[in-house]
């Protein structure tokens, strides 16, 4: 189990931060070559990331005014697939809010309906399926099916449209979060 400073921690949200930038960088070379399933996977990817920087920010938050960390739930969750998939919906329609409704992050958590979290496990497991699907050969319609069969460009383009969006947002928030943070620190 890992605990970490707040300086270790501002390097890991700016690593995520350009790992999200990369995948999504990534992406969008692999969609220009009309590889639509591995540029949709890259997305998930980012996606995924993306999910990371909310137990980072939880964790500067709790040690900035010194309350407990629970460094156990804080490793598992950035490390487990299933529950970054599960956080990943969620956060996208909290983002969604924020930017449609010029709200602060509270108000958009509690605008965002409860039947979004009770949707979150289905739409991981799709996300999983999504993301699986651009890099291995399954058996689909009794034949074998490579990833090119499976992801249509029409699907990669609404999931890459979202990814850059996203990683646009997030480098624009942490941006002005950092501001706000070297602002009030004098």
């Amino acid at each position: 189990m890992q605990n970490y400073t707040l300086e270790q921690l501002d390097q890991f949200r700016t690593a995520v931060i350009k790992n999200v930038e990369e995948l999504t960088a990534d992406a969008v070379l692999l969609f220009a070559n009309e590889r639509f399933a591995r540029a949709t996977s890259l997305c998930t990817l980012a996606k995924e990331e993306i999910c990371k920087l909310l137990f980072i920010c939880y964790a500067e938050q709790s040690l900035k005014s010194d309350a407990a960390v629970d460094w156990e739930e804080v490793n598992k969750a950035m490390k487990s697939h299933p529950f970054k998939l599960s956080a990943a919906p969620a956060l996208w329609e909290v983002f969604d809010v924020l930017i449609k409704r010029s709200v602060s992050a509270e108000e958009a958590i509690q605008i965002v309906d409860d039947e979004v979290f009770k949707s979150l496990s289905d739409r991981a497991k799709k996300l999983n399926i999504v993301k699986q699907s651009g890099f291995y050969v399954t058996m689909g319609e009794n034949r074998a099916m490579c990833p090119s069969e499976m992801v249509q460009q029409s699907m990669a383009t609404v999931i890459l449209q979202s990814a850059i969006l996203l990683t646009a947002q997030i480098k624009a928030l942490d941006s002005a979060v950092s501001r706000f943070a070297v602002d009030n620190s004098v």
